[in-house]
């Protein structure tokens, strides 16, 4: 599989930018296609012909995954990207709403938005406003210790929490280290937080169910992390892309020298602690099995 991606050099946050700035300046208002990127959903639309029809459609919404693909697309094809008027964050406290773009010049001359790619909590309702009927939705899921291990890491806890990951996993997690102490929006249940589930309901079995329930209903693609390449095999099919579209370079990864460890009555602990994320992660991680024997795995590997 390897062998038939090309490596591509990815773009940066300032071309994202430059993408944005080019369509209001030349009020180059054209497609539609939506990039939706808080580090886990994302979606596309078709228009003008059927999910069968590779030759007629336009992406429209997507989130997180290499966002670099989709914003290197967006570039090269002259779309537009929805951008907030500061930063990269459309609310790190409260689900996604059309009203954090109302204050921008792209907004005011009715810009059509091709992607939006910003961090973000999921507001399917909101979305699909914005971006209206036929929009096909993808999402990426990451293995839930290792994605709590990466932003433990990324946003040092470990200096604010003055305890060790190991110590936090095993600790009772209340007073001082209680969650989300330093920063609200990380930290338990990231993914199910993300994806639209109150702070306060994330360990509450009726509301992940109904969360996963929903997600699967209006997901199309829900990929693996931890079967990336596999995943964007799918991605590619079912966007009917070519390989140089998908591929990407590794970036931003960290050492494993600088990574945390954890004991393995460490791991349980923090399986434990988890709980919520890994239904979510294990309800689309079989579902995604059953897409790669569909697909073929013979005919992947050749991939």
């Amino acid at each position: 599989m390897a062998n038939e991606l090309s490596i591509l050099n990815t773009i940066t946050s300032g071309i994202e930018k430059r993408c944005i700035a080019d369509r209001v300046n030349n009020y180059k208002i054209k497609g539609k296609f939506k990039l939706y990127g808080d580090g886990n959903m994302m979606g596309f639309q078709l228009k003008n012909g059927t999910d069968q029809d590779c030759e007629t459609y336009v992406l429209s919404e997507v989130k997180f995954l290499d966002l670099n693909i989709f914003l290197r697309y967006a570039y090269g094809h002259d779309l537009n990207v929805a951008l907030p008027r500061v930063g990269n964050h459309v609310g790190r406290n409260r689900p996604f709403h059309r009203s954090v773009l109302w204050d921008t010049p792209w907004d005011a001359i009715n810009m059509t938005y091709n992607f939006y790619c910003l961090h973000g909590i999921w507001n399917f309702d909101e979305v699909n406003l914005l971006m209206g009927p036929g929009t096909k939705y993808i999402t990426i899921l990451r293995d839930p210790i290792e994605l709590f291990i990466s932003m433990w890491d990324y946003v040092n806890f470990s200096k604010s929490y003055k305890v060790t990951l190991e110590e936090y996993a095993l600790s009772n997690k209340t007073g001082l280290l209680k969650d989300r102490k330093n920063v609200a929006h990380l930290g338990q249940n990231q993914m199910l937080l993300d994806s639209g589930v109150p702070g306060r309901l994330l360990n509450d079995q009726k509301t992940i169910l109904d969360k996963i329930n929903e997600l699967d209903r209006t997901f199309d693609l829900v990929m693996i992390a931890e079967h990336y390449n596999e995943s964007v095999i799918l991605l590619k099919d079912l966007l009917c892309w070519d390989y140089k579209d998908v591929a990407s370079l590794k970036m931003n990864s960290r050492k494993k020298s600088a990574k945390s460890t954890l004991s393995a009555k460490a791991r349980e602990a923090l399986k434990e602690y988890l709980a919520g994320d890994y239904m979510l992660y294990n309800h689309f991680l079989t579902k995604f099995k059953y897409s790669r024997r569909k697909f073929g795995e013979t005919k992947m590997a050749n991939k």
